[in-house]
């Protein structure tokens, strides 16, 4: 009976206090879309451009209104990023938008950022314009052993999250 047990706990403590590998993967992959859903809400809610920024330093993606410096409607084919029926070229944000802010990715992903395109400041940077359309580049990351792509849907700006082999 105590050998049973001592074999159950051995095979049991080393795992406790550890998230097994694919739930980490999940919860990476999981805030990642998060924050590209809610960058693209923002902008259709408020009617303005809005930024989503890969800060890999601090593990984050940040939104911010207006679009990057240097960003121009041409990423679009010209299409317009106001809203025509209002004066100021937008709405107001509703409440719970104008608090989300950032959004922590596990501190395990690894961004490769090599041959990425950036903006004017040197950042990579997501644009969403109030008709859903979005531009930003493709990037690679590694999260636990696997290999990943990030892009994004110039048409809906939901973000496409490709395993690599």
């Amino acid at each position: 009976m105590l050998a049973i047990l001592g074999f159950v706990l051995a095979l049991v403590l080393p795992r406790i206090g550890r998230l097994p590998r694919q739930l980490l993967i999940q919860n990476g992959l999981s805030q990642i879309r998060m924050a590209f859903r809610d960058a693209g809400t923002k902008a259709r809610a408020s009617g303005k451009p809005t930024r989503l920024i890969l800060s890999p330093e601090s593990h984050e993606f940040r939104i911010e209104n207006g679009l990057a410096q240097g960003a121009q409607t041409a990423e679009l084919g010209g299409i317009s990023s106001g809203n025509p029926g209002s004066p100021e070229g937008g709405r107001e944000t509703p409440g719970f938008l104008s608090k989300l802010s950032s959004y922590k990715v596990p501190t395990e992903i690894a961004w490769n950022l090599d041959d990425v395109l950036r903006d004017d400041s040197g950042t990579v940077t997501y644009s969403f314009f109030p008709g859903g359309e979005a531009s930003g580049s493709a990037v690679e990351f590694e999260l636990g052993d696997s290999h990943f792509v990030l892009d994004i849907d110039r048409l809906t700006g939901r973000p496409i999250i490709d395993e690599l082999e």
